[in-house]
């Protein structure tokens, strides 16, 4: 039997409860952006 062993370089924390991803954001300014555009014709 072998026992290989990984150490990672980097990590990247996903906690949605605290963060929400990128686009997901650009998504929530993009359509607050497009109300309120809408409401001023």
């Amino acid at each position: 039997m072998v026992v290989i062993t990984i150490t990672p370089t980097w990590a990247k924390l996903l906690d949605f409860e605290s963060t929400i991803p990128k686009a997901v954001e650009d998504l929530i300014e993009e359509k607050s952006a497009g109300s309120q555009l809408s409401e001023f014709p």
